[in-house]
């Protein structure tokens, strides 16, 4: 019996350590996207304010990314914002809901004792 709860216990102890990778791993990967993206300015902009509050009198403007940003109407138009955000990998999270499923069925397992 005894060498079946240390198995029990190492498994859950892996268990907990491939969930604690996972989770750090998407973590770290929402945290590198913050912010993540390309704004093009074309020469001719006026000015850029990242208080999309901001108002200027007269002076055509766009809101966009955050930012509100003055020119002429033509250059506004050529203003662009490339996103490169994406969403979670499903299979990571599919690993991760599984992995959870497990560390339940363990749990569970180990309170029968």
């Amino acid at each position: 019996m005894d060498n079946i709860k240390a198995g029990t216990l190492e498994s859950l102890e892996l268990f907990v350590d491939r969930l604690d990778l996972i989770v750090r791993t998407q973590e770290a990967t929402r945290k590198s996207r913050l912010n993540a993206g390309l704004l093009f300015i074309p020469e001719g902009i006026t000015e850029v304010s990242q208080d999309p509050e901001d108002s200027r009198y007269g002076l055509p403007c766009i809101v966009i990314g955050g930012y509100t940003i003055y020119g002429e109407k033509e250059l506004l138009e050529q203003v662009r914002l490339v996103d490169f955000h994406r969403e979670d990998d499903p299979k990571l999270q599919e690993v991760a809901d599984r992995t959870r499923d497990q560390i339940k069925e363990l749990t569970e397992f180990i309170q029968t004792w």
